[in-house]
């Protein structure tokens, strides 16, 4: 069937009578058919959105950005993936920055993301270049009503109590130096208690220092180490689970879980979600994190 043609472009939609949400804006990338012993011949379509194009691009020209600001960098990126741009509020005062013939785009766009403290994403044909903001779309889902099963699990593999970002002023001669602490970690629970927390109780120490991405101001080292140190502590507490069909779930967006008990109950963010359609009927399947525990270090 040329509807299902690799390259075409195609439109989700997903909900209840009357209220459809847009899920995604894409196109096929993979067409698979199952043709079985015995029954029906089943066709598997999949794509992705429009954020692939930014994540597979690369620049074709050197654009002239060593006087321009970030803004215009995200705008060039978007032009050149043929996508819009909408993109929040950034500080005038930026190092130079530019973009060279061959340049992928995708480092350049994690390497702005983690000097804001930034995150993009694509809905439909825009570009969305945002602050991170907490606790934004809350859900409340409870055990034995909408909630229909979660498993969560804590851990402190991957925690951190400081990070610092080390780099070197030419014109100065001088050290930067930016440090993050388990003060800077943004907790999901306000009051709860962080793996780094639960890490310095135990009287253990985990430092990461980078020293291979380049800074310009001690501000800048900063704000990298404090992103660095909430990303490696984000997911303390993890666990995944399904709730009946919630089509306007998406990944960073924050649930409240009810009827789990003080360690589990709470807010997590979103990681990622899967929405399924079936005989017996629309679930959706997430994986959700938090860096913070209700319980004492």
């Amino acid at each position: 069937d040329p509807l299902f043609k690799i390259g075409n472009e195609v439109s989700i939609k997903l909900g209840y009578v009357n209220n459809l949400r847009d899920m995604i804006l894409g196109k096929i990338k993979d067409v698979q058919v199952s043709f079985p012993a015995s029954g029906a011949s089943t066709l598997r379509v999949s794509g992705l959105d429009f954020l692939d194009e930014v994540l597979r691009g690369r620049a074709k020209k050197t654009y002239p950005l060593e006087e321009a600001s970030y803004r215009d960098a995200v705008d060039a990126i978007a032009g050149a993936s043929k996508l819009q741009s909408k993109i929040d509020p950034i500080p005038d005062k930026q190092p130079k920055i530019f973009i060279r013939k061959g340049d992928a785009f995708k480092p350049f766009m994690d390497d702005l993301a983690r000097r804001l403290d930034f995150k993009f994403y694509t809905r439909g044909r825009t570009l969305h270049f945002h602050k991170r903001i907490a606790q934004s779309g809350i859900v409340t889902l409870t055990w034995g009503k909408n909630l229909i099963q979660f498993t969560p699990h804590i851990s402190l593999n991957h925690q951190l109590t400081k990070v610092e970002v080390r780099g070197y002023n030419p014109t100065t001669k001088e050290p930067i130096v930016g440090v993050a602490t388990s003060g800077d970690i943004e907790k999901t629970e306000s009051g709860g208690t962080s793996g780094s927390d639960m890490l310095q109780a135990a009287k253990t120490e985990r430092v990461k220092v980078i020293t291979n991405r380049p800074v310009f101001t001690k501000a800048e080292a900063e704000k990298i180490a404090k992103a660095e140190l909430n990303k490696a502590n984000a997911a303390l507490v993890s666990g995944e689970g399904s709730c009946i069909g919630l089509p306007g779930l998406r990944p960073d967006d924050y649930v409240e879980l009810n009827g789990l008990g003080k360690r589990f109950s709470g807010k997590y963010q979103v990681a990622s979600v899967t929405h399924t359609f079936n005989n017996s009927g629309y679930i959706t399947s997430f994986n959700l994190k938090r860096n913070s525990s209700n319980e004492p270090a």
